[in-house]
């Protein structure tokens, strides 16, 4: 099996289909093998011994997001039940195999009053957005967004570990701002292309619930 080599698709030169499968479409194509081959998703992954076949890994991440999901869920219920706002954290259910991986892309973080609510977890340390030591947060991939449809989040919360402070991006007031760019994660050990939003233009969290309570409460 070649060693793989991700590297970003716009510095490939033109691609017209996979060198293992017949699959064609250009925006399927994305990685081009140490082998000099073309590799379609599929099958780039199934050739990967990397963060795919890493179950361990994979589950303890997502025990790990879990867990910060639920940390939110509650502070936003203290805040927002009493006025009547409801607030639901989805029910997680996990895959069997890392084949059925795509079936649970859909699940939704939290629900605010019918509204979709994403959260993300970070290890540095922040209070509010005035002190937060990023110029931009990751908000999503890019392959993510053509997917939302009519479930685009109402917002991203950014919570931080070590503090559990929270700063909000609101998706229809910030989205037309976001920067796009190449990032690497060390631990899945792959490349893609990401949104992030400038920290400046986030709301925190205070700010957040007072606009909320103000929009919802009836």
């Amino acid at each position: 099996m070649p060693v793989l080599r991700e590297k970003p698709k716009a510095t490939l030169p033109e691609c017209h289909g996979c060198d293992k499968c017949p699959i064609l479409e250009p925006n399927a194509l994305y990685a081009l093998a140490a082998d000099g081959k073309y590799y379609c998703r599929s099958c780039f992954e199934k050739g990967r011994p990397g963060w795919l076949q890493n179950e361990s890994g994979f589950r303890g991440e997502l025990d790990e997001g879990h867990r910060w999901e639920t940390v939110v869920y509650e502070r936003l219920k203290a805040d927002l039940e009493p006025h009547g706002i409801p607030v639901t954290l989805t029910p997680k259910s996990v895959r069997a195999n890392v084949s059925q991986r795509h079936k649970y892309r859909k699940e939704e973080d939290i629900n605010i009053g019918g509204f979709r609510v994403e959260v993300h977890a970070r290890k540095y340390a922040f209070t509010n957005k005035e002190d937060h030591p990023r110029e931009r947060e990751i908000m999503t991939p890019v392959k993510k967004v053509a997917r939302w449809g009519d479930r685009k989040p109402m917002c991203f919360i950014i919570v931080s570990k070590a503090t559990g402070a929270m700063v909000v991006a609101s998706v229809q007031k910030t989205q037309k701002d976001w920067q796009r760019w190449m990032q690497t994660d060390p631990g899945r050990g792959y490349t893609e292309e990401v949104y992030g939003c400038p920290v400046s233009l986030m709301t925190n969290y205070d700010d957040f619930i007072a606009t909320i309570k103000e929009r919802m409460v009836k």
